[in-house]
C-alpha cells in the first residue's frame, strides 16, 4: 500500500509540473504571438510586415519545439532537465522581438547556473514577461533587472492601466502560484506588488534563487 501511495504521489507531482511547464510555455507564446500581431496592425512597410509576420512564425514553432520536448521528457519518464537552447538571454530576445519595450538592467558578475536552478529561473522569468505582456500598459517599457549576488534576483516591473484588474498585489490567474511553486521547492522566494509611481499604476514581481554552482555547492 505504502508503495502504490508512493507511486502516485509521484505520478500526480510529474502531472503537475507538466500542467505548469504547458502553462507556462502556451500562455507566453500567445502573449507574445498577440503582441506581434497587434503591432503589425499598424505597420505600413511591406518589409517590416514581413518581419513581423516572421517573428510571429518564429515564436510559433519555439512553443511547438518546447512542447513536444516536454511531452516527450513525460512519455520516457525524465523530468524537464534544463532550460530551452540560449537560457534566459534567446527569452528576452523573443519578447523584444515582439514589438514590446524592454529595459534591461544587470548588476554584478552573471555566471553558469546548474540546470534545476536555470530551467526554474527560466520559467519564472516567462511568467513573469507573459504577465507584463498580457496585462501591461503597451506604450510603457517593461523593466527586466537581474542581480547577481550571493542570491540570483529576477525582478520585471511594468506599468498597467488603471482599469486592469487583479487580486491584491498582483494577478489573477495560475501563474503565480506556479511561479511561488517553483521557487519554494528549490529554496527561493516570489514576491508580487502593486503601488503608484510617477502617477501610474506599476506591478513588480521579484524572484529569488539561491545561487550553488554546478556541483551543488552554495557560491
Amino acid at each position: 500500500e505504502e508503495r502504490r501511495q508512493a507511486r502516485l504521489a509521484t505520478v500526480e507531482a510529474s502531472n503537475a509540473q507538466l500542467a505548469r511547464d504547458v502553462h507556462d510555455v502556451v500562455g507566453h507564446s500567445l502573449a507574445v504571438i498577440l503582441a506581434q500581431a497587434q503591432a503589425s496592425q499598424y505597420l505600413d512597410d511591406t518589409e517590416q510586415l514581413h518581419e513581423s509576420m516572421r517573428a510571429i512564425a518564429d515564436s510559433s514553432r519555439r512553443s511547438l519545439r518546447e512542447i513536444r520536448e516536454l511531452l516527450g521528457q513525460v512519455r520516457d519518464g525524465e523530468p524537464a532537465a534544463q532550460a530551452p537552447d540560449g537560457g534566459l538571454d534567446v527569452l528576452l530576445a523573443s519578447v523584444a522581438a515582439s514589438g514590446a519595450q524592454l529595459q534591461l538592467q544587470t548588476m554584478g558578475q552573471p555566471r553558469a547556473l546548474p540546470p534545476e536552478l536555470e530551467m526554474v529561473a527560466y520559467r519564472v522569468l516567462q511568467e513573469m514577461l507573459t504577465n507584463a505582456l498580457r496585462h501591461g500598459d503597451r506604450e510603457a517599457p517593461i523593466v527586466v533587472t537581474r542581480v547577481w549576488a550571493d542570491r540570483l534576483g529576477i525582478e520585471v516591473r511594468n506599468a498597467v492601466p488603471e482599469e486592469e484588474p487583479t487580486v491584491p498585489g498582483g494577478y489573477r490567474g495560475a501563474g503565480v502560484p506556479g511561479m511561488a511553486n517553483r521557487l519554494a521547492a528549490v529554496g527561493g522566494t516570489f514576491d508580487l506588488s502593486r503601488h503608484r509611481a510617477d502617477g501610474r499604476e506599476v506591478v513588480t514581481a521579484t524572484a529569488w534563487l539561491p545561487l550553488r554552482d554546478r556541483g551543488g555547492t552554495p557560491t
